[in-house]
């Protein structure tokens, strides 16, 4: 009998320790990727004044009155810089994965935690069911 009431209490101990890392994950993964999504977003404000700074890829038409494009990318995440070609055409210069990377990841968290959140609920109701 008493092995019982310890085993549930240990049961229930489980119970809470995955609900607690499932809100943790799940809250704090997705305050990361809204911030990482804000980031970008703020730091391309202007995506065709940040092309005009950036470092003209070679083969790119570089003379006064000529003006790359900019546009935001989803995939992959970050600023794609659209260059007018010397030889005709356009250079498209695309960013690299590395934030993509971080923000797929961040969303993986936040599903991990979701996903522990609901599984402690079911754990719960059923250590509670009669």
């Amino acid at each position: 009998m008493a092995d019982e009431g310890l085993d549930g209490k240990l049961r229930g101990v489980r119970v809470r320790a995955l609900r607690v890392i499932g809100a943790i994950l799940a809250i704090g993964a997705a305050a990361s990727f809204v911030l990482v999504i804000t980031v970008v977003s703020l730091v391309y404000r202007d995506p065709a004044q940040s092309c005009y700074y950036s470092t003209a890829p070679a083969g790119s038409a570089t003379s006064e009155g000529i003006f790359p494009d900019g546009e935001l990318s989803w995939f992959p995440l970050g600023l794609r810089c659209i260059f007018p070609a010397s030889s005709g055409g356009s250079i498209v210069v695309s960013p690299g994965y590395a934030v993509t990377w971080i923000a797929a990841g961040l969303a993986a968290l936040a599903i991990v935690g979701l996903v522990l959140l609901i599984v402690s609920g079911r754990c719960r109701t059923k250590a509670t069911a009669p």
